[in-house]
Parts: C-alpha cells; structure tokens; sequence
C-alpha cells in the first residue's frame, strides 16, 4: 500500500496514498514502532518451505559467464526424507563461495530438490538455533524468550535473525517480557558505536520498559549524541526515555525538540513517531491530553504540518479548527497535500456523529463558509478529502 510514498523537502509525506493509509492505519499495532522492515524470518522460510535440506558445499564452477554450485546433502530436515536415496548431490545455477565441509541450508516450496529459494550458509551454532527455535504455532511470548537469548549473539545470521523476530512484534508482545530483559546488556548494547543504528530504537525501548530513573538519564544523555543527518533510533530514545520519566520527560521533549526552531525534520518526526507510540500505548504513564498539547506544538512547521492535522483528525483533538483556518493560505501550508489535511479535518468537525463537541452554531457557520470557499477554489483537494471520508 506504500508504493505511492514520496518523500519531500526532507521528511515531508506528500503522497495521498500516505494520506489515507496515516489515518486508517497509525493504530495498527502489529511490528516495533521503532524498528525498520524486516524480510522474513528463519522460522518463517522453514515453516513456508516444503523441503529444507542441510548440505556440505562440494563445488563451484563458471563456464561461458554462468556458474554452477553442487552441494552435498547430509539430511533432509523437513519434507519427504527418500528424496534423497538416490541423490548424491545437489546442483544450483548460481555462485555459493564456500569450502569443503561449509554447511549450508536450502529452503524450497516445492516437492522436489529442484527449485531453491534460499541457500544459506550456515554454522553449527546457526544450524542448531532454527533447529531449536519454537514454531509459530507456538504462543508469541514463548518464541519471544527463546530469541531474547540470541540478540547480538556473535553469530552474525543468528543476531540478525533475532532482531527480526522482535521487530516484527507488537508493543504487546515485546511488553511482555518487560521483567526479564538484560538491562545492563542493553545499556551496552545502546552505547556500542558498532551497533546498528536501526536496532538502537527497539533496544532503547526494551529498556523503557524494564530501567529506572539512572536509565532514563543514561537515555536522556544518549539522545545528545545523535547527531548524525537522520538521528536513527532517536523516535525509540524518546519513547524510552519518558516511559521512565512521565510528563516531565514530556516537558524536557517539548523544549528540545519540539519548539527548538533548529529542529531537523529527522528530529521532529522522530518525536512525531515517539508521541504516536505514546498516545496509543503508554497512557498509563503520560498524560495523552499532554502528549496532544506536544503534538500541537509542531502544527506551524510546513514539515510536518500534514501529519500532524491527520494525528490529530485521528485523536478526535478538535481545539485547532480556528487555527487551521488561519494557516490555510499561509505560505509553506498553501499546497495540496496540507490543505486536503485541513479540509478532512474540517469536515470532521461540523460532523455531529463524529465529533460529540459542542460548537456554537455561529463558528459552524463560520466553518461552513470556509468550507464552501474551499471547495471552489481548491476542488481538487477537497475532493480528494472528500472521497477518502466517504470510504470511511
């Protein structure tokens, strides 16, 4: 649904089809808010896989620009064992670099030993980790623990592999381990400049939700150090770092993000992300009237005024329709995409069945005159708002 995304003037969603998947999809708590996507995982290729064969690496070959790879299989782990009675190797028409003795395995879909689609090196380590790892018939917190063991274990494939398990959980899931994560491992995880900028927002939120007040100022001090150009694993920082902290993290944000006027857009989305998560998943510990208070705060920059009208179309705030009003014709808000953001809030309002504030009956007119003017002078957004609110 996000192959219509562009990204403009640095961080700023123009597209309608974001447009439309922000508002009907933001509560969707399925994966880590924090974390990138994520291919498959192990456990995922073995469960979808009809046939997974352990071989040695025999040989490879290049003749007339094209390679050959043989293999060796030592033990079909899923599928249909007498394949393998009469078949002494298996040969793929690609490049695998290997020596005698590597081990590798291949995942098909088919019944047969013809048609790979994955080929993986593998280790003893590796090889014994996707063996034992739960299925995903098994309860999520369950597999959860079993792959908290292995993250940045130093087997590249199974700390990778790992990560991906928990990225694609929900808040829910990786909440609930929340009494056994490693939280002096994760500190040195979190301080490690060999660390993967992308793991860093869900490390940050693990500890989140298992430190205390010296891990929300371990927090706190590490946000400083982000100064590289897209501040990776910032939004993850944030969100830890007030679940730790409360409204007076909140506090701290507003005044070093939020209304700091050098802001990057990479920094105001990244609390754009962190206030989402915290709207939806930590009302327990930040007031969410606060956290719509802090999400008001970015509305005048032309960045992020978009998304910021759709977080809180979708939060139901309906103190800034004066405001929008105002900004409709101002320049950085005078284009399309913010102005079908506005026109969808708008509408919004003046609709009782939505929207349960009482308005007195003189500012609806007032806002119906807006609308009206609207609809004739920019048609194409208003239709496009329009149509998505007819959808929904």
């Amino acid at each position: 649904m996000l192959s219509g995304l562009k990204i403009l003037n640095g961080f700023k969603f123009t597209s309608l089809v974001f447009f439309l998947w922000a508002i009907a999809s933001l509560n969707d708590s399925s994966g880590c808010p924090f974390c990138p996507p994520v291919s498959s995982t192990l456990a995922e290729q073995f469960a979808e896989s009809s046939i997974v064969v352990l071989a040695e690496w025999n040989s490879t070959r290049k003749e007339d620009k094209k390679s050959q790879t043989t293999f060796a299989p030592l033990k079909i782990e899923k599928g249909n064992k007498k394949l393998l009675e009469s078949k002494q190797f298996i040969s793929v028409d690609e490049e695998y670099q290997g020596q005698k003795g590597d081990l590798f395995l291949l995942f098909s879909e088919e019944d047969d030993l013809q048609d790979w689609q994955e080929i993986i090196p593998v280790s003893e380590a590796s090889y014994q980790y996707i063996l034992q790892a739960p299925g995903l018939e098994t309860e999520t917190k369950k597999r959860l623990s079993y792959f908290l063991r292995f993250l940045e274990y130093p087997d590249p494939l199974i700390a990778d592999d790992a990560f991906s398990e928990f990225a694609q959980a929900s808040f829910e899931d990786v909440f609930s381990l929340n009494k056994i994560y490693p939280v002096s491992k994760i500190r040195k995880w979190i301080q490690n400049p060999e660390m993967p900028a992308t793991r860093i927002g869900l490390y940050s939120l693990m500890l989140g939700l298992s430190g205390n007040k010296k891990d929300a100022e371990f927090l706190k001090k590490r946000m400083k150090t982000l100064d590289d150009e897209f501040h990776l694993g910032l939004d993850g920082m944030m969100a830890g770092y007030i679940l730790l902290s409360g409204n007076q993290g909140l506090k701290y944000l507003n005044q070093n993000y939020l209304t700091r006027k050098d802001a990057s857009s990479s920094e105001s989305f990244a609390a754009m992300k962190a206030l989402r998560f915290l709207h939806q998943h930590a009302r327990d510990k930040v007031d969410p009237k606060l956290v719509e208070a802090s999400m008001r705060l970015m509305l005048k920059r032309p960045s992020m005024t978009e998304l910021v009208i759709i977080d809180l179309t979708r939060w139901k705030d309906w103190s800034i329709a004066e405001e929008l009003m105002k900004l409709y014709q101002q320049p950085g808000h005078d284009n399309r995409p913010t102005r079908r953001a506005i026109i969808s809030y708008l509408l919004l309002f003046t609709n009782e069945k939505i929207n349960s504030t009482k308005i007195p009956e003189p500012f609806r007119k007032k806002v119906i005159t807006f609308l009206s003017n609207a609809k004739t002078d920019h048609p194409r957004a208003y239709r496009e708002a329009e149509r998505f609110l007819n959808r929904n």
